[in-house]
């Protein structure tokens, strides 16, 4: 999104060159239908960067992709500032579209070594366009899904031999501490369990509302009393089971169908219109500026003056009477413990009938 890239202009970790013209230059087109065409098959709801441009230079490559709305990174974020969380509907179809773009990494071959909130964009769709079939397919054929970017870690498994496995430098985003593997953090080579850790640790932060601890074995039967009330506890232990410990037999395709039918069957019961309500009412939470540009990586927007309100004017009142009292103009002090204690002037209304009048004693 531009406002992730403003952030990282302005911190001194994206730099800006002119490099000339590319050498090569290559334009892709897309044809986005005025009316959503019948759902015939599944439609997945997560997939890779939609690429428009590729520029290729001599020492480096750019890609230009689709302006994506916002990243889950700034959705929860916004939840948090409204003292919000994930509700089941809307966290198993951000889950689905999550496992189903690493899905589409993995079987091309690729493993993204830097999976994080940050890297996981979310567009939404247009409400008029969703049009009939079962709930997730027409929501992701209306343009609501999710993507997985950043790839400049990515290993390319075609290039090394069958198993080959890899190490991880130190202060490499593979050693981010909150996603990455922890026997990565330690040393160990890896392979595809940086991907499912780093999965499983956003899906744990989608459920949970908290980041996934350390050092705690994460059992079916542990991750079962973490799940909220109402959600389906055996489902989402068992898919945060697979990914937090990394487990070799972990089907991502599998996981994101086991969960389609878990929204569709038992949540939505084929009310779309519930599932799109909560979606909408994301997008409302994350606020867009004059150029449509989310402003959750940039600057925050300076406060609005604060004006200020007319006073009405005091009214005058007359001087009470003050008698002379002696007794009373000096302040009292008690010795309590060893400490003094001073008591403060206080005020004294006499309400007889034939006089009122207020006695206090002087400030000084």
């Amino acid at each position: 999104t531009k406002a992730d890239l403003k952030y990282d202009i302005s911190r001194g970790y994206t730099r800006v060159l002119d490099r000339g013209p590319p050498l090569v230059h290559a334009q892709a087109r897309s044809i986005r239908p005025a009316q959503a065409p019948p759902v015939d098959g599944p439609q997945s709801v997560g997939g890779l960067a939609d690429l428009k441009a590729f520029f290729g230079y001599r020492d480096a490559s750019a890609v230009a992709m689709r302006l994506a709305d916002t990243t889950l990174s700034e959705l929860a974020k916004a939840l948090n500032a409204q003292k919000m969380r994930f509700t089941e509907p809307v966290a198993l179809f951000y889950a689905i579209g999550v496992l189903e773009a690493c899905q589409e990494m993995h079987l091309a071959d690729f493993i993204h070594a830097d999976i994080k909130p940050d890297n996981l964009c979310v567009s939404y769709g247009d409400l008029t366009r969703v049009g009939a079939g079962p709930s997730v397919d027409a929501i992701a054929a209306a343009g609501y899904n999710v993507t997985l970017i950043d790839y400049s870690i990515s290993v390319d498994l075609r290039s090394f031999d069958k198993d080959q496995r890899f190490l991880a430098s130190e202060g490499s985003p593979c050693q981010v501490k909150e996603y990455s593997w922890p026997p990565a953090l330690k040393g160990a080579s890896w392979r595809r369990e940086v991907d499912l850790y780093g999965l499983g640790c956003i899906l744990y932060q989608m459920v949970v509302s908290a980041i996934q601890p350390k050092g705690i074995d994460m059992t079916v039967t542990t991750l079962e009393k973490r799940i909220p009330r109402g959600w389906n506890k055996l489902l989402w232990a068992h898919i945060l089971d697979q990914l937090l410990n990394a487990r070799e037999s972990a089907d991502l395709g599998e996981m994101a169908r086991d969960l389609r039918r878990n929204l569709e069957d038992d949540v939505l019961q084929g009310d779309t219109l519930r599932l799109v309500e909560l979606l909408d009412h994301h997008r409302r939470l994350t606020p867009r500026d004059e150029r449509g540009v989310t402003n959750g990586g940039g600057a925050p927007s300076p406060p609005k003056p604060r004006v200020p309100k007319p006073r009405a004017p005091r009214e005058k009142r007359e001087p009470f009477f003050r008698p002379p009292l002696p007794m009373r103009e000096k302040l009292i002090k008690w010795k309590l413990s060893g400490c003094t204690v001073a008591v403060t002037p206080i005020t004294v209304i006499d309400t007889r009938e034939h006089i009122v009048r207020a006695l206090d004693f002087p400030d000084s």
